[in-house]
């Protein structure tokens, strides 16, 4: 069991978020329900409907994530049941649904949000890199999909997401693959051979195009970008083409001089390697410009601005059926039209399907659902406890093989049970150090502050540093009190 100590301090800790809530009950900025679970919700000012909510449960996960324009948010991480469908099932049928479609996944709710996540209408961004911690790879994990595999259409005024397998049935065209460059890459970063413009190279040479760490496919960055290197020469190409300047801030035209714009070309290596079976991706004007909101004025979105490598971004990808396929190591493109309104198909490695008609929305007719657990399955959630006990036990008994397979099946190593207690703070109160290392290798975080080895590089740890620190955890010190 836990030692007085550590125990006093965990009282402690709920007691404050306790006090907490009942003052900004007492201020009126709150809406708390006190107990076990207290909740609060309060508007962000981002837009109708958008607000965050603010759980105590003890002292919850705490995760922020910041992005290279500026923006930033903070959230309060939440187990979730959650599926990929639409919104037009019928409530008698949601357990079939859930046993069929269901993953528990992790997810933020949000306490702070700065730059443009104030202003847009997205409250985030839901990643789809190659990485563990992906909707992908639970759903992967979970055997609702049997191949590392989805696909992301882009058209004008909808789209389609599908995993685990591919739609061909709005392909116009054969699907053309480019390898992926680098395994240890989250990213999906392919090597460009040329740009091309009415068909004509550009004469960049491809060292440059490719610099640094390379050209990317990213759904995420909106524009698409290139090295600054290749600047004087795009525009001296475009301007000997369309008989008029590229301009990033205005282009005013009309329709018949948009469609008289050159089309820019971009050249992918092929599978082979030798040239016979490279991708070729078409941009027109109606796509490499976007309309601004005064009629008849548009804006560049490819630029050559970047120090090295570049992006290949939303921008190139309309018009395309987007093949990530983690699996096979390679991104496919094929010409799509996916515009018009489609039924939602989740595909299970069971063989069921779930077929239904989805509301359009101007992005993605794919909509990813998420259902608190609170309520929702009282069964799944018995389960679920006996499941976290044993795995609390097996940090509090030293035994690694129960630790590694909660960890092996993508399990929230921060669960908890209604003591508040984690892992890694049972770890600590029994003197598992290897349990401890191991935790902390997943990026375990101490839910009530008492454990000063957060945040720390484990592997940088001398095995004198590592025991000071694991001493200094257990009488409940600080980071900063540890040289």
């Amino acid at each position: 069991m836990p030692s007085s100590e550590l125990s006093h301090r965990l009282a402690h800790q709920q007691a404050r978020a306790r006090r907490r809530a009942q003052e900004e009950v007492a201020t009126g900025d709150g809406n708390f329900a006190l107990g076990t679970l207290a909740l609060s919700e309060a508007p962000l000012g981002v837009g109708y409907g958008t607000h965050y909510a603010e759980i105590h449960l003890g002292i919850p996960a705490q995760r922020a994530s910041s992005y290279m324009e500026g923006s930033m948010w903070q959230a309060v991480m939440v187990d979730e049941l959650v599926w990929v469908g639409g919104f037009s099932t019928p409530s008698d049928e949601m357990e079939g649904v859930l046993k069929t479609f269901g993953f528990r996944f992790p997810v933020g709710c949000q306490t702070k949000e700065t730059g443009l996540f104030i202003t847009q209408k997205e409250n985030g961004i839901m990643g789809l890199g190659r990485h563990r911690s992906t909707v992908m790879s639970y759903m992967l994990n979970a055997g609702r999909v049997t191949q590392n595999l989805f696909t992301l259409c882009f058209a004008g005024d909808g789209g389609e997401l599908v995993f685990g397998e591919v739609d061909y049935s709005h392909h116009t065209s054969d699907v053309g693959y480019t390898p992926l460059l680098d395994d240890k890459s989250a990213y999906y970063p392919v090597h460009v051979k040329d740009i091309r413009m009415n068909g004509v190279s550009l004469g960049i040479d491809a060292g440059t195009i490719n610099s640094g760490r390379g050209v990317i496919v990213d759904s995420g960055t909106t524009d698409t970008f290139f090295d600054s290197k290749g600047s004087r020469t795009f525009m001296k190409a475009f301007r000997n083409a369309a008989g008029r300047e590229y301009s990033e801030k205005r282009m005013d035209l009309t329709n018949d001089e948009l469609a008289a714009l050159p089309t820019i070309s971009i050249i992918l290596s092929g599978m082979k390697g030798d040239g016979t079976d490279d991708v070729q991706l078409d941009i027109p004007a109606s796509r490499y410009l976007t309309p601004s909101d005064n009629a008849g004025s548009y804006n560049g979105n490819f630029h050559f601005s970047e120090r090295s490598g570049g992006v290949l971004g939303a921008s190139t990808m309309i018009g395309f059926d987007v093949i990530f396929d983690t699996e096979n190591k390679r991104v496919g493109f094929a010409e799509s039209d996916c515009a018009d309104t489609v039924d939602v198909t989740t595909s299970s490695s069971t063989g069921a399907t779930s077929n239904r008609a989805s509301p359009k929305f101007g992005a993605f007719i794919a909509e990813v659902i998420l259902i608190s657990l609170v309520g929702v399955a009282l069964a799944v959630m018995a389960s679920d406890a006996v499941e976290r006990r044993a795995f609390l036990d097996a940090a509090a008994d030293g035994k690694l093989d129960g630790v590694n397979a909660w960890i092996s099946a993508r399990r929230d190593v921060n669960a908890t049970l209604g003591e508040g207690w984690t892992a890694l703070l049972y770890a600590v109160a029994h003197s598992r150090m290897g349990i401890v290392q191991r935790l902390l290798e997943e990026e375990t975080i101490d839910l009530n502050a008492t454990t000063m080895l957060i945040g720390v590089d484990i592997c940088a740890l001398t095995e004198e540093q590592l025991a000071g620190s694991f001493a200094a955890a257990q009488r409940g010190f600080s980071r900063d009190d540890i040289t």
